[in-house]
């Protein structure tokens, strides 16, 4: 573990004091899932998912920097969804009527999110010169295709949504809403197994075999260009599930954990390190790249390998966070800030991550000065960019939206 590194979880850890919110010793906290407590929670994931797409660069990990977060960015987006099933469904049952204005307060505000994203990162590539042909940009203004990698959580959650919508509007289908939740999640990790990471179904010829052909082909034909190309899609889709059932069993979830608690806290993080080793083994040994097997026998049947074990690792976090929750959480300014700015700020990460790029990578290789100061002055600048422009984004998106709300 380097200086830089540990000065970050330093630094993280020092942020999360001022508010820490400690149950009682033989007590809980009885708004660990209040909205308050799940808003600071994913200003934490947030800055956690920040954290993540920073490890990733070739910089970063040659220089093991924060390498703690690598690899485990799908489960902070399980917690997300999580967050935003629970508080779904608990607004649908709290408020009358929740569902007539649903599709105008609930989902058009982020399919406008999502146009002004489109906009801002049209302009960045604009201003790039970013060598996009007629057809892709059509595409990727149109929304069909993604024009920034991260906006795929946009896509999953207005499907999640409107699925949510047709299935609680009806009385007869709700009575099923999880199982029926549980099977669309299903079927798009499914469709991801066969799918894959690009379109190897689209030529005769095995051009995916060499990634050297991959500059060579159209655009549409590399890596992750069209949409669902791509695990992190589909593997945390399950912690939407886990929030609505949470939702709709808090007595049972807060009856259940307050007796024994402790054991069953140990029995919970017990599971919660074996299934995460089974899951990271899996990952490692198994991969979801195994496109070069599609002539062989084991492209899919290990992606699915893969599939079920990082969703019951999303399952078994979201439950274990809750139970660390009733104990201990964060709840401060800070948190609540980016918490109620949360997509803004995940939406605005992959602008600043490619703008500043140049200081720690020329072309594919990554640059080093002395000490790394480089990699110190890309992870601060591209910090404060996407606080930054996220707040921006903001103020663009409440203008834009206002009217929708109160209405």
């Amino acid at each position: 573990m380097n200086f830089i590194s540990i000065a970050v979880y330093v630094l993280l850890l020092l942020s999360f004091v001022p508010g820490l919110k400690l149950a009682p010793r033989r007590g809980f906290n009885e708004d660990s899932m209040s909205l308050d407590a799940m808003t600071s929670l994913k200003g934490v994931l947030a800055i956690f998912v920040l954290c993540h797409h920073l490890s990733q660069k070739p910089a970063f990990q040659q220089t093991h920097t924060i390498s703690f977060f690598e690899h485990i960015g799908f489960l902070f987006v399980g917690i997300f969804f999580l967050c935003s099933g629970y508080g779904l469904y608990k607004s649908y049952l709290k408020k009358p009527d929740y569902l007539k204005t649903f599709l105008k307060r609930r989902v058009l505000p982020i399919v406008i999110f999502y146009y002004v994203m489109i906009a801002i990162y049209a302009v960045y590539h604009l201003i790039q010169g970013s060598a996009f042909t007629p057809v892709e940009w059509a595409l990727k203004l149109s929304g069909l295709v993604s024009i920034n990698s991260q906006c795929w959580y946009v896509i999953v959650i207005v499907i999640f949504y409107l699925a949510f919508y047709f299935i609680y509007k009806n009385e007869k289908t709700g009575k099923y809403g999880i199982p029926l939740f549980i099977v669309i999640s299903l079927a798009f990790g499914i469709l991801f197994c066969i799918i894959g990471h690009f379109p190897w179904y689209a030529s005769p010829k095995k051009w995916w075999v060499n990634p050297a052909n991959f500059a060579s082909i159209p655009w549409w034909k590399n890596p992750c260009a069209l949409p669902f190309e791509g695990e992190w899609w589909v593997n945390s889709m399950f912690g939407f599930v886990a929030g609505l059932f949470i939702a709709q069993n808090e007595d049972k979830f807060i009856e259940w954990s307050s007796k024994k608690y402790w054991l069953k806290f140990a029995v919970t993080f017990v599971i919660f390190l074996v299934v995460s080793a089974i899951g990271f083994f899996c990952l490692f040994n198994i991969s979801f790249w195994s496109e070069f097997a599609f002539d062989g026998k084991l492209g899919v049947p290990n992606k699915l390998i893969c599939y079920t074990a990082q969703c019951l690792q999303v399952i078994v976090t979201d439950v274990f966070v809750l139970l660390v929750m009733r104990k201990v959480y964060v709840r401060n300014r800070f948190y609540d800030f980016f918490g109620k700015r949360s997509l803004e700020v995940y939406l605005m990460q992959e602008l600043a991550l490619f703008a500043w790029l140049y200081l720690i990578q020329k072309g594919d290789k990554p640059i080093f000065t002395s000490g790394n100061t480089n990699v110190i002055l890309y992870m601060v600048v591209v910090t404060l960019t996407v606080l930054v422009s996220a707040i921006i984004y903001h103020w663009i998106n409440v203008k834009l939206t206002r009217g929708l709300k109160k209405s």
